[in-house]
């Protein structure tokens, strides 16, 4: 807060934002609160008895076989307090999910906001801090592709540890710049948390470690001399990440290595992955609850994707040794997806909840450039005189980037309130999925399931068949078939 000239406490310019990014945050999610479960939340919340109570609690928190919560204990228990609560009703599961998303934005926004006021970067961006802060996680917060971490019940695994990574990040910022032990004590925990929420935490120590040599200690030497006690906390943190892998039993269940998939071929393929989470990140179209992708093996397909991939990472890791200061969004942006994308092989190739945290990479570099190039537009017109009092050029250059930000927002926002209509219909959401992927079995079952539990039997029986045709092998949609027919009083074919 602070005071006027007649004395009146009014807000600042920070709290305002808080403010404004709350309200606009809510009015993108306003009508999420109706969605259905779909996809993994019938397994993990809907037909799971073991987020049905909230006794014992290490069978709450030690998930069995197969579930998406196995080894990850912290949104377990998340689950069996919203159903202690709730039951099945989806307006607490999506309170909690929207509250989740809505904390991330906010530490998001502190957390640039003090790294563009840090000593290395204030000379330049002291003056706009806030704004370009805002901004980016403004467009972050009301993006369409998070929508698949937010409306989506079960993936509040994915928004729920990028809350605990952001945490962690902004309590490293505080104790770099304050050097008071609480904010070390809170990193920690924020750590450990994201830990036993999911694996892409794993990386958290080394890219904050990298954080903290390239806007606070100035070298990796100084910043573990300054803070070693941090980043002993911070490491021992991963002990419970390699504890909770190792009670699963079958680890190569959850990889692509019980399917088959080489660590070349997964390599590959990410780099086909990777560009397409850059295409819907300038441009969210068309989005996809379940991709069902295919391995590629045509090298014609998958040279120019490498090349590009190649090359960035290239720039990253130059800027990086090179200690540049804007090598830290290539850092992040590579740093988060390396569990889920790079040569690890996983069954399903890709989820747009893995781009949760790396878009806001993507976000800042967009928004720090538009911001330089708007800065070099001003100086050219205001050097040449034509933005003269009154003028349209005058008008432009106060009000153009104004207007351009509403826009972007604007547009965001209506294609994030279409997506969550989406999800209210599971009938809807895999009609998309498969008009993106018509390849893709698992979305023919998804729909097949829709209209069965419909009761439009004859729709039903021609999905789960079209998905059989696709990947003849598949208990589900066989059984699923059979109890269409059954029901039909086809008892022979059945």
């Amino acid at each position: 807060m602070s005071e006027d000239k007649s004395g009146k406490r009014i807000f600042s310019t920070e709290t305002r934002c808080i403010l404004l990014l709350i309200i606009l945050v809510l009015a993108a999610y306003s009508n999420s609160s109706s969605g259905q479960f779909i996809f993994d939340d019938l397994k993990a919340i809907v037909f799971n008895p073991n987020v049905h109570s909230l006794w014992p609690l290490d069978k709450v928190m030690f998930q069995t076989r197969g579930s998406t919560l196995q080894g990850r204990p912290v949104p377990a228990l998340s689950f069996a307090l919203n159903y202690a609560l709730f039951g099945t009703r989806m307006a607490g599961y999506h309170a909690v999910n929207l509250a989740i998303h809505l904390f991330a934005s906010l530490t998001l926004f502190g957390i640039v906001r003090r790294t563009l006021l840090s000593r290395r970067l204030r000379a330049r961006f002291a003056e706009h801090a806030t704004v370009l802060a805002w901004l980016t996680a403004a467009i972050w917060a009301v993006h369409p592709i998070q929508t698949q971490s937010v409306t989506y019940i079960v993936q509040r695994c994915e928004s729920l540890v990028g809350l605990f990574y952001l945490l962690t990040l902004y309590s490293v910022i505080r104790a770099i710049q304050s050097r008071r032990a609480v904010w070390s004590v809170m990193a920690v925990l924020c750590c450990g948390l994201g830990m036993a929420t999911k694996e892409v935490m794993a990386t958290a120590p080394a890219v904050i470690l990298l954080y903290d040599r390239t806007f606070g200690a100035g070298s990796f030497g100084s910043a573990l001399r300054q803070r070693r006690r941090l980043y002993a906390g911070l490491a021992t943190t991963w002990i419970i990440l390699i504890t909770l892998m190792w009670a699963i039993p079958n680890q190569a269940d959850k990889t692509g290595l019980s399917t088959g998939i080489s660590v070349l071929e997964y390599m590959t393929n990410q780099c086909i992955v990777i560009v397409h989470y850059i295409g819907l990140s300038l441009w969210p179209d068309k989005l996809c609850l379940d991709y069902g992708w295919t391995v590629v093996k045509d090298w014609g397909r998958l040279v120019p994707p490498m090349l590009l991939i190649v090359t960035l990472l290239g720039i990253t890791v130059w800027g990086w040794i090179s200690n540049r200061s804007w090598s830290f969004l290539g850092v992040w942006f590579f740093g988060i997806l390396a569990p889920t994308s790079s040569f690890v092989p996983i069954i399903d190739l890709i989820f747009e909840h893995r781009m949760y945290l790396p878009l806001a990479a993507l976000i800042l570099s967009f928004v720090i450039a538009a911001h330089f190039c708007f800065q070099y537009v001003s100086k050219q017109i205001r050097s040449s005189g034509k933005a003269a009092p009154g003028t349209i050029t005058k008008r432009f250059v106060h009000y153009g980037p104004v207007a351009i930000m509403i826009v972007i927002l604007a547009a965001l926002t209506l294609r994030t309130l279409h997506r969550n209509e989406c999800y209210e219909d599971r009938v809807l959401i895999w009609k998309e999925a498969i008009e993106v992927s018509p390849e893709n079995s698992r979305a023919y079952t998804g729909l097949g399931y829709s209209f069965h539990q419909k009761g439009k039997l004859e729709e039903a029986a021609k999905c789960y068949r079209k998905s059989l045709q696709l990947k003849p092998d598949q208990a589900i949609p066989m059984s699923n078939l059979g109890s269409v027919l059954r029901a039909q009083g086809k008892f022979d074919k059945a």
